[in-house]
């Protein structure tokens, strides 16, 4: 009977931790400029860049021309995935995201 008592509060405490987890740490939210549209800019340059696709969740490959565009720019996957995929917050992908 112990044992049995033991396991309905053990199985209560999983539920409630598993419940704080879901409700008070949420993954930091993605930022705008990770939704905007994939945009090759204005001048001629052809630039391997990566644009995060929100829709699919993905960073694809464009050619950047050098100049203008927007911020859903990066230089590599890596960075794309890391500031949009996994949602760095806004003011903290702000300040690390260079172009």
């Amino acid at each position: 009977i112990l044992c049995l008592q033991y396991l309905k509060v053990n199985r209560s405490f999983m539920l409630s931790l598993i419940l704080f987890f879901l409700v008070f740490l949420e993954p930091p939210p993605i930022p705008s400029f990770c939704m905007t549209p994939m945009d090759r800019g204005l001048c001629r340059a052809k630039e391997l860049r990566f644009f995060y696709n929100y829709s699919t969740g993905r960073c694809h490959p464009f050619s950047y021309s050098g100049c203008g565009g927007n911020e859903n720019n990066f230089t590599s996957r890596k960075s794309c995935l890391k500031i949009c995929k996994k949602g760095m917050g806004s003011d903290i992908a702000t300040d690390y995201h260079q172009r």
